[in-house]
């Protein structure tokens, strides 16, 4: 592997965090094999350009993570199974067969498979009582409800049998309201390109269908949440994996874009699901750069956008993008009321047309009672809102990362996301968090483990966590007992482990 990273000097997390980072998510993707040589901490701080004893700090992480072994006089390496080194043997690297359409169905049904039995695992009843901290949806004590009720009974009243019509692109009023809001955060986008859908997950469906007419590629940054790649897959896409590294950049992958003859790439910028993480400004700029040299179309996913309760905004990528080549989807599912159903598409000219067709005779236009609502609270409240979640999910993720930092083991890392609902685990490798999800299930906690947020059932070690359904107290509750779950794993020693995520043997409690 070329040991050619780049430190983001503009990203807060520590620069042997990075490292440790890095190396870890080179190892998970592959690109680092077992009994590989690592360059000593003098070559490789040269190379990043600083002090040696960063990169001695960040060996010491990664060897009490097992990820790396040091041996006198030889050097450090990637450690093997058990944290052992592997010899390491000449080889050439295997060719994947031609992708031909039968191989690319086959394939396509074999992750389908796998990503139903895993909503099945995901999915399982949680006891009475349990606490769930898997994450994904917004807090009831996020809005308040009489502002809420009050904006319903008035916005219907006024002009009650507007609700009779359709609104096949969306009401006008609420096109433009969003198009007056994003202008105002530093956008470029007109209202005559906001197409309203039944929130965002409609607006996948329709970029999924127009994909798959046109032909391309789909590469969905990985891990992500699982119902981006179904989205694709379930109309006929060809997806693959985009693998995002420790500082949320996907720039190592774009190789594999590149030799793609027509693709489409889709990104979570701001506050990543799974993950919590934000792609950094360079990396934004990069990509920017990467899409106006080739034939791609990025999809900028910005739902948690509106969500930041730590520090800066970082201009919007989808800014950085060339027109004609990106996509915007945007919703009020997350940063307002789920069940209103309320997102949109920005999609330019030479799409805007064909994307405006489809929508119109795939449901005839969302319903306009919800648009009439959301109209309402963007003009009279919205932004109230949002500062009085942000108080909310600020304490639930400082109480979320102080009770990690307190419980887990040694070698035990996680994101510390600056807004949104989730943040992301990684245990060291070899240790199953299907097995820490299923004991802990019968604990009473809920989690969201690695494998249901990749296509190829990867992140073995990893799960989700999500801190805005419950209070501090029991923030703190159902940590301790995953901490004490993921302790006894890890004291355990590490498994050879099935396709499922399970010990190859019966799962015993």
């Amino acid at each position: 592997m070329r040991w050619n990273h780049k430190l983001d000097q503009s990203d807060a997390t520590p620069k042997y965090e990075q490292i440790v980072n890095f190396v870890a998510g080179a190892i998970e993707r592959g690109q680092l094999k077992a009994g590989e040589r690592i360059p000593s901490s003098a070559e490789l701080a040269k190379k990043l350009g600083i002090n040696n004893s960063t990169v001695v700090r960040a060996f010491r992480e990664l060897e009490q993570q097992g990820l790396i072994t040091s041996q006198v006089g030889k050097g450090s390496f990637v450690a093997g199974r058990n944290g052992h080194t592997v010899p390491v043997r000449e080889s050439r690297q295997a060719q994947a067969p031609a992708a031909t359409p039968e191989i690319q169905r086959s394939l396509g049904r074999m992750r389908l498979s796998y990503i139903n039995g895993m909503n099945q695992l995901a999915a399982i009843p949680s006891p009475e009582g349990t606490l769930d901290i898997a994450g994904g949806v917004p807090s009831p004590d996020s809005v308040d409800k009489k502002w809420f009720a009050a904006l319903v009974s008035k916005s219907l009243a006024l002009d009650p049998m507007k609700v009779f019509g359709y609104a096949h692109l969306g009401l006008a009023e609420l096109r433009a309201a969003i198009a007056k809001r994003l202008n105002s955060q530093g956008y470029s986008v007109s209202e005559r390109n906001i197409i309203i859908t039944s929130g965002s997950q409609e607006a996948l469906t329709l970029v999924a269908n127009w994909s798959r007419e046109e032909g391309r590629t789909v590469f969905v940054e990985t891990p992500s949440y699982i119902g981006i790649p179904l989205a694709f897959l379930n109309l006929g896409n060809r997806v693959e994996g985009l693998a995002q590294d420790q500082n949320g950049s996907i720039l190592s992958g774009l190789s594999e874009v590149s030799r793609a003859p027509r693709s489409l790439v889709y990104v979570c910028p701001d506050f990543h699901n799974p993950t919590g993480r934000t792609m950094s400004a360079n990396v934004r700029d990069e990509l920017g750069r990467f899409a106006a040299r080739n034939d791609n179309i990025v999809v900028v996913d910005d739902i948690f956008r509106d969500m930041r309760f730590k520090g800066k905004d970082i201009p919007s990528l989808y800014d950085s993008l060339p027109s004609g080549k990106r996509i915007l989807v945007g919703s009020f599912s997350k940063s307002f009321i789920p069940g209103m159903r309320v997102g949109f598409l920005v999609v330019e000219q030479p799409m805007l047309d064909t994307f405006a067709q489809m929508k119109r005779y795939f449901n005839l236009g969302g319903a306009v009672p919800s648009q009439i609502v959301m109209t309402a609270a963007l003009e009279n409240g919205y932004e109230q809102h949002l500062d009085r979640m942000r108080v909310i999910y600020r304490e639930r993720c400082n109480a979320m990362c102080a009770s990690l930092q307190e419980t887990m083991p040694e070698g035990v890392t996680f994101t510390r996301p600056e807004g949104s609902f989730q943040l992301w685990v990684r245990m060291p490798q070899g240790y199953s968090s299907i097995i820490v999800y299923l004991k802990a299930l019968q604990r009473g906690v809920r989690i969201s483990p690695g494998p249901h947020h990749d296509i190829d059932g990867r992140f073995q070690n990893c799960f989700r966590l999500g801190y805005t359904k419950v209070d501090p107290d029991e923030i703190r509750k159902g940590v301790g007992v995953l901490g004490e779950i993921v302790r006894e794993t890890i004291d355990a020693g590490p498994q050879a482990l099935s396709a499922t995520g399970l010990a190859l043997g019966e799962f015993n409690s």
